[in-house]
């Protein structure tokens, strides 16, 4: 899994240390806020490739993607951060709320109009997806929120392929 936050048996959301080696919070002048995410440059995949922010930022934006859903998954991954409802319908191609800032680190913003919030902890509860093998001809773009290449390959290979037998 790797979680930014996992959840106690009690129900309670904490920091999963094991992957996050830090995290800030800020807000901005329209009461959005951001979290940004250090993660341990330890982990790995099974099959031993290192997990990086990349692998969690691709895993927002392509289950928020038209292509995702066009190959008939359904998700509200990321629902709750700044620019969802546009990048889900393909009325942009960037998802300002999601950011890859360098290898191993990344921030998501939640949207005011969702704050403030009891768990608001669960609107930024993310694990990876394994970029190497799930976006197979897929990049981050330059801008750190958004896909390059192609993702609706991408997807239906998901959904047809690794669906059923998953390497990682």
């Amino acid at each position: 899994g790797y979680p930014t936050y996992a959840v106690t048996p009690a129900g309670e959301f904490v920091l999963d240390e094991t992957v996050v080696k830090n995290v800030v919070t800020s807000e901005d002048g329209e009461g959005n806020k951001t979290y940004t995410f250090e993660i341990n440059n330890d982990l790995k995949w099974s099959d031993g490739v290192k997990v990086t922010a990349a692998d969690f930022v691709f895993g927002l934006l392509f289950a928020a993607s038209p292509e995702w859903a066009a190959a008939g998954a359904s998700s509200q991954a990321g629902r709750d951060l700044v620019g969802h409802t546009a990048y889900k319908a393909g009325e942009t191609d960037t998802f300002p709320g999601v950011k890859l800032l360098d290898t191993y680190k990344f921030s998501l913003t939640i949207a005011a109009d969702r704050l403030p919030y009891f768990y608001e902890l669960a609107y930024v509860a993310y694990g990876p997806s394994p970029l190497h093998v799930w976006g197979q001809g897929v990049e981050i773009g330059e801008d750190g929120s958004s896909l390059t290449g192609d993702v609706a390959a991408a997807a239906n290979y998901v959904a047809t392929v690794e669906r059923f037998a998953p390497t990682i």
